[in-house]
């Protein structure tokens, strides 16, 4: 909280500024057994709209960028069956880069997007938009976060 202070403070100095908040595209397809995380993502979302609303007249702008499976390290260390299971699931039919995200967020710190404000940038290859759960083969909804 002392961070946002700050930063709010600045922001309003300024006269201008971006906030740009990410959250894991998993908090719209919750993985079944992460209440507190999901919790924690739903807080970003109130956040953003509420300074959207709070800061709009100090002429800063809050969006939020929702990245899917973007290809880190941490795909290094999970066997190949559940990563082709898992990109099986995005309808683009791979897992997205960082530098995807990275261009996102430029342009929304851009001029370009200043007609753009409170809202939420999905970058997840239409997994939330298109493949919200699938059926495993007990026939039980999951979501793509169980594919690991």
């Amino acid at each position: 909280m002392q961070t946002w202070l700050s930063v709010h403070a600045s922001l309003i100095n300024l006269g201008q500024g971006r906030i740009i908040i990410s959250h894991y595209v998993a908090a719209i397809q919750p993985p079944l057994f992460r209440q507190v995380w999901l919790e924690s993502k739903a807080a970003l979302l109130a956040f953003a709209k509420a300074w959207t609303s709070e800061l709009r007249a100090k002429g800063i702008r809050v969006n939020v960028i929702a990245p899917g499976p973007i290809e880190t390290g941490v795909f290094d260390h999970i066997p190949q069956e559940a990563k082709d299971r898992l990109v099986s699931m995005i309808p683009i039919g791979r897992i997205g880069q960082p530098e995807e995200i990275a261009t996102t967020a430029l342009f929304l710190a851009s001029d370009d997007s200043s007609f753009i404000s409170g809202s939420e940038i999905y970058v997840d290859g239409a997994m939330a938009q298109i493949n919200s759960l699938k059926k495993s083969k007990s026939g039980a909804a999951t979501s793509f976060c169980s594919a690991f």
